[in-house]
């Protein structure tokens, strides 16, 4: 019997209600049976323009026995957080496309109702299924598919993006062979990413940065205040480019969440970046922006030789020198 973990996901929603608005989020997709078919291969990436998320995934799944012919689902929570029972009632999911060897596929959507949950322990009451019928020959099958979403609507809250990683551990053998995720919030963004996944307190997870990028651990940003396990977090200040990472011989056991970080300014961004290089390509508004900011703040010091305000005073010599250079004025 195939068993969806989503307990974590269920759990985050509760906790983030009042954060932020939640419409929607996926998953790997599950086959709604036993299957010989194992997933050879899942490079996932994940987009996000302003509010909006776009998923696209791409599986390589390999046949071992004969020609089969299975029903294969995507699973969909129900939207949550400050949202409408109206947006409750039916998948916030748009655009939804399945492509088998470059063949489009019809599918349909079912909801669960509680009566099914008994039944299929691999299905939530209140989540909406997208069902298709994908025919596996021996070898190797491409199969792809896209979904978009609304990851959030508060102008000033974080976007979190949710996808249900423990589904593929529901095809032969347990585990994805290998796994890579590319993730592309748009640019001048603070991305959070797992940092490791919960249980595995050890190993760091190998992300690499495909363009500009630099760490940027906000402490105190976008946390969450109860006292549930979470996913340990780290954050980059991305200024172009995407990040990306690849596991091989993934079982996953917990469920993935990207979040935009959102709220800060210039300022902040300056105090809690570890490398400052990003200063000097900004624009003469935006580093007028920031000496205001770092003059205002001085202003407090009085003076002193206070060392609180140690990395105010250097930051204001850097964006002075940033200024000259520019010659901004």
């Amino acid at each position: 019997m195939v068993v969806v973990a989503l307990l974590l996901l269920l759990s985050c929603c509760s906790a983030l209600a009042n954060d932020s608005s939640f419409e929607a989020s996926g998953s790997t997709l599950l086959p709604l049976r036993d299957s010989s078919i194992r997933m050879a291969r899942e490079d996932l990436k994940i987009t996000i323009r302003g509010k909006e998320a776009r998923i696209d995934v791409d599986y390589i799944f390999v046949n071992d026995g004969p020609k089969k012919t299975i029903t294969v689902g995507f699973v969909t929570p129900p939207s949550f957080g400050d949202v409408s029972e109206k947006l409750q009632s039916k998948p916030q999911i748009k655009n939804f496309m399945v492509l088998v060897n470059g063949k489009k596929l019809a599918w349909k959507i079912r909801k669960v109702d509680p009566s099914e949950r008994s039944q299929n322990q691999h299905l939530y009451a209140g989540d909406f299924v997208y069902l298709f019928q994908a025919t596996f020959p021996p070898g190797k099958t491409r199969v792809k598919h896209t979904y978009r979403f609304k990851a959030g609507s508060n102008v000033d809250a974080p976007i979190h993006v949710p996808y249900r990683l423990t589904t593929g551990t529901h095809w032969q053998g347990g585990s994805i062979d290998t796994f890579r995720l590319t993730v592309d919030g748009g640019k001048g963004r603070l991305i959070g990413v797992p940092t490791t996944f919960v249980g595995d307190t050890v190993t760091a997870l190998p992300w690499k940065v495909n363009g500009k990028a630099t760490r940027a651990d906000s402490v105190g940003y976008d946390r969450y205040d109860d006292d549930e396990v979470r996913q340990p977090e780290m954050v980059w200040s991305v200024e172009s480019g995407t990040l990306t990472l690849v596991q091989l011989n993934f079982s996953p056991k917990q469920d993935l969440m990207v979040t935009v970080h959102s709220g800060l300014s210039l300022y902040e961004r300056a105090m809690v970046s570890a490398d400052t290089s990003w200063i000097v390509v900004l624009s003469c508004t935006e580093m007028k922006e920031l000496r205001a900011w770092l003059e205002m703040t001085l202003t407090f010091a009085n003076g002193s030789d206070d060392r609180e305000y140690d990395r105010d005073r250097q930051l204001l010599q850097l964006v002075k020198q940033s200024q000259a250079l520019s010659h901004c004025r």
